[in-house]
């Protein structure tokens, strides 16, 4: 990741005489101080898993790459940002898109959307919502780490596959499962715009079950769009989970990583955890001390408003 990084900044060209990303800086920063023992040393830090589904290769990709054109003097937009997390995936063979990183460069609740043209290009809307509503979408908002780690890049090539199948003209228009998907985001992101522009203001529980039933219809849509994404032991999970959410879905491709769950009014944290901590009670019975999977655990949710 931190090689790729560089190759995208251009600090490091793998097909350039100067070999040492040492030389290469001080070709960049030939009037730094102390340019010919210049050197750079990137060091960061993720408690997520591996295979998690919250995006945190990009993520920790956009950081870098925030932090190190910031160092060579570079005026790097998000826009741009957005682009160079894209081209760094495609450095490591990865695959995805640019969701990921959207959600960590710009802060608060927002949505993203780019035509089908290259080179890529990223608008994002972003709202305003008061403290209030993010106290109350926090209080009954939380991610489950379902013990059970996946890569992304299958099912995203299993989608990949089933789209490229598909005439054009039916991906992003009628009935498709790309059109609902489309169609939801933008009814989840008009229900939140709502909170934004309400005086007085909405009824904050009223406005979460209306975002979970969208979050319902958007997990049913992803089971459609990607084959594998709910393995029967997710089934599981989820189901044992179900009575206590409004509504809820497996984070990034699915097939395991985080779940996010918005409780129902009536639900708590604590019926959470213990519903949580029978699944884990039953898994041990299941698999008789075997370390097939990790436990499952419940993790509270705060919303950045800044980003990167």
């Amino acid at each position: 990741l931190l090689i790729a990084v560089l190759i995208v900044l251009k600090v490091a060209d793998f097909s350039s005489q100067v070999t040492s990303v040492a030389d290469q800086l001080k070709v960049l920063l030939p009037d730094t101080l102390d340019s010919q023992n210049l050197g750079l040393e990137i060091g960061f830090k993720s408690n997520l898993p591996a295979g998690s589904g919250m995006g945190g290769s990009s993520i920790i990709a956009a950081a870098i790459l925030s932090s190190v054109g910031t160092l060579l003097g570079l005026n790097v937009s998000n826009e741009d940002l957005v682009y160079q997390v894209s081209q760094v995936e495609q450095v490591l063979t990865t695959g995805g898109g640019w969701q990921d990183q959207v959600g960590a460069i710009y802060g608060g609740f927002k949505i993203a959307q780019s035509p089908s043209s290259l080179p890529l290009r990223v608008s994002v809307t972003t709202t305003s919502l008061s403290d209030d509503f993010y106290a109350a979408f926090e209080k009954r908002t939380f991610v489950v780490y379902t013990g059970q780690q996946r890569l992304a890049k299958n099912t995203l090539i299993n989608a990949l596959r089933k789209c490229a199948l598909m005439p054009a003209e039916d991906v992003t228009t009628g009935n498709s499962t790309v059109s609902k998907l489309i169609q939801g985001a933008l009814r989840g992101f008009d229900i939140l715009k709502s909170v934004e522009l309400s005086q007085p203001p909405q009824d904050y529980d009223e406005v979460l079950d209306n975002l979970a039933a969208v979050l319902d219809e958007y997990w049913s849509l992803k089971k459609e769009m990607a084959a594998g994404s709910e393995p029967s032991y997710m089934k599981e999970i989820l189901d044992s989970m179900r009575p206590l959410a409004s509504g809820l879905s497996l984070c990034g491709a699915g097939a395991g990583g985080y779940a996010v769950v918005i409780l129902k009014r009536s639900a708590n944290r604590k019926e959470l955890e213990e519903c949580v901590e029978g699944i884990n009670r039953s898994t041990a019975m299941m698999t008789e001390g075997r370390a097939d999977r990790d436990h499952l655990s419940v993790h509270s949710v705060v919303v950045d408003r800044i980003g990167i």
